[in-house]
């Protein structure tokens, strides 16, 4: 019954490892943060190394729900919808100071601090600039951050980037009577290509939930209420990437449009000599989509590195 759920509206053929990944047992629960109801899914032994695993704008805990569960042999993973995402409740604002609590209270209900080995932070996209935040103030809880094509842009192309781009929820949001129909017309943001078409629906289809008479987005029409809303914030996130402390690592998209060669030379450039940067060669911005076993082979890599130095 689960697997009949998960796979709402996924028409596209289904390779075997996507079938086990979501076959494989996990928790699901709802934990109250500042008042907000926040939703997550957790696989693999509460005894093992923890994960904590922040989603990026506009998507939900599913983004990783096929990733996790491959990794779930070595680790404790959780996941979880932002404020205003996904299956979590909304606020009346989103800023950061509610996200790094989102995090931290996430990962405490979890018992993602009870280990003597420190939890890790993976992160995509706007995700990444909360785990930033969240190692800011409480790196020495964390074994090290792996950042997933944040997007890290010298400020002129930020401006640039960012003048071709409408930013909010102006409108509320249109009830959808069929959810086949909406997937399909879905696109990922900033637009790509996606071959893998069953995820691209699987993403898709848990991007909306039924509501009476139809299908309605899971995102809150207040949820640019926050502190991203300008160029000189988003061109600060380099600078922010290189002076924030603990280990870091960057896993970014050959054929992205968020992070590019510039953007590994302008953050060596800021001082950014100690962090590592591993390329996917064919992925763009969502690496999850476009190259997902590549991508847990490349976390598993990280991982395995930073356990055998042991965490500082």
């Amino acid at each position: 019954m689960q697997q009949e759920s998960e796979l709402r509206a996924v028409t596209a053929e289904r390779p075997e490892w996507f079938e086990k990944a979501l076959a494989v047992p996990r928790r699901e629960g709802v934990v109250d943060i500042d008042g907000c109801p926040i939703s997550y899914m957790e696989w693999g032994d509460p005894q093992s190394p923890g994960i904590i695993m922040i989603p990026g704008l506009l998507t939900t805990l599913r983004c990783y729900a096929f990733i996790a569960p491959l990794l779930a042999d070595d680790y404790h993973l959780v996941v979880f919808d932002l404020s205003g995402q996904g299956d979590s409740g909304q606020r009346e604002d989103y800023p950061e100071a509610a996200r790094v609590q989102e995090v931290m209270g996430v990962a405490r209900h979890t018992g993602l601090f009870d280990q003597d080995e420190k939890p890790f932070i993976i992160a995509h996209s706007y995700g990444a600039t909360i785990g930033l935040a969240v190692l800011e103030t409480f790196s020495e809880r964390f074994g090290g951050s792996i950042i997933l094509d944040m997007m890290t842009m010298r400020e002129d192309r930020v401006k640039r980037f960012r003048s071709k781009r409408i930013v909010g929820i102006k409108k509320p949001h249109r009830v959808n009577e069929d959810l086949e129909a909406v997937v399909a017309k879905f696109r990922l943001g900033p637009p790509q290509p996606c071959e893998n078409t069953f995820l691209l629906q699987y993403i898709a289809s848990h991007s909306y939930r039924e509501v009476d008479g139809g299908w309605i987005w899971k995102f809150a029409t207040n949820i640019y209420n926050n502190d991203y809303r300008t160029d000189e914030w988003w061109a600060d996130q380099p600078h922010r990437l290189v002076r924030t402390p603990g280990r870091k690592v960057v896993i970014h998209g050959g054929l992205s449009r968020l992070f590019n060669q510039d953007s590994i030379e302008y953050l060596l450039e800021l001082g950014g000599t100690d962090i590592p940067f591993i390329k996917l060669p064919e992925a763009h911005h969502h690496l999850m989509l476009d190259q997902p076993l590549a991508l847990v082979a490349a976390i598993r890599s990280v991982l395995a590195l930073w356990r055998i130095s042991r965490n500082p």
